[in-house]
């Protein structure tokens, strides 16, 4: 999905407007006192990093297409992500 549209890409585009979804009802929740409000941007949240996850993986294979994943990549790629 290298779409894109005003330089960025279609799936970016739909991940940040996740992300300003999931702050506009957690915004919400707290000024109207909305338990359910603030729940449903901090489901977003949740999947708002789920995505940005998934994205950064697919587009590290991509780089590595000709290159098998054995453990000690596997490990590595992890580490790169939870330190960068």
């Amino acid at each position: 999905m290298n779409k894109t549209r005003g330089g960025i890409s279609l799936l970016w585009q739909l991940i940040l407007f996740e992300l300003v979804l999931s702050a506009i009802f957690v915004v919400l929740g707290h000024l109207i006192g909305s338990a359910y409000l603030r729940g449903v941007g901090v489901g977003l949240i949740i999947s708002w990093v789920t995505s940005v996850i998934a994205y950064y993986i697919t587009e590290r294979r991509k780089k590595s297409a000709t290159q098998a994943l054995d453990g000690v990549k596997l490990r590595n790629l992890f580490w790169d992500l939870l330190v960068s």
